[in-house]
């Protein structure tokens, strides 16, 4: 292959025509899959959709195929192109040799929307700023929740054994408490033979879905907000260095 044609392919894969093309096949390839759970559209159109969802892979095993070409060995140092290959894969295996749990495993293939959508890029990369802060978080929650659920289980486990028997079932007990899940049939009868009940779960409310769970959604806005800042930042810097790079118009005389 030559540099020209192989140069002419890089563009065209990189070109937002072609992503809004695989955007559209992999949205068609969700549908499909989503229309195949139902009974009466399988027994009507099975075979349609069958063909339909064998002609999506073919393209998107066609595009795969076609990046690993133009990158070779490069290929495999990118994320986005293992994770295609490995569902890609999978898929191809579950059609030839019909295994249903590796077919489901396509829907996956939705999340490709995530690398092709700029906007989508900027709020994972939003996302894996806050991971550090997000990981205290989820620490302090679960100390807070072990701590409370081992407390609910001494002081209510021999009244509410169904709800507080055990270390286990408290903390799921408290996890439909924090998030007002059937919060009333949960806490009246307790107050009904323990008047001073109510104490205990307003404190746990206000550690966890008040001050905790508030915490989660600051820290990613945070993430959000550096995010977008570190992006104008980096236009800002390209657009300067293109502008340096431009030479000045001459005039004639």
């Amino acid at each position: 292959m030559s540099s020209q044609i192989r140069t002419q392919l890089s563009d065209l894969l990189n070109s937002n025509t072609m992503h809004g093309f695989i955007i559209a096949i992999v949205l068609c390839n969700g549908v499909v899959l989503g229309l195949r759970t139902e009974p009466t559209l399988e027994v009507h159109l099975g075979e349609f959709l069958s063909l339909l969802d064998n002609l999506t892979i073919g393209l998107l095993i066609g595009e795969v195929l076609l990046r690993f070409m133009l990158t070779g060995s490069h290929f495999f140092k990118r994320g986005w192109n293992i994770f295609d290959a490995v569902i890609l894969s999978l898929s191809v295996f579950a059609i030839l040799y019909n295994v249903p749990v590796l077919a489901a495993l396509r829907i996956m293939l939705l999340f490709r929307i995530i690398e092709l959508i700029p906007t989508m890029k900027h709020v994972v990369e939003a996302i894996k700023r806050a991971v550090e802060g997000l990981t205290n978080a989820v620490i302090l929650l679960l100390v807070v929740f072990y701590t409370f659920s081992v407390a609910a289980t001494h002081l209510f486990g021999t009244i509410a054994g169904d709800h507080f028997g055990n270390v286990g079932r408290a903390m799921f007990t408290l996890f439909q408490v924090m998030a007002f899940d059937n919060l009333g049939d949960i806490i009246r009868p307790l107050m009904e033979k323990q008047t001073w009940a109510w104490a205990f779960f307003v404190v746990f409310l206000i550690l966890t879905a008040f001050s905790i769970l508030n915490l989660f959604i600051g820290i990613i806005v945070q993430a959000m907000q550096d995010a977008s800042n570190a992006l104008a930042k980096h236009k800002k810097v390209t657009q300067n260095t293109q502008s340096a790079a431009t030479p000045p118009a001459t005039t004639k005389e």
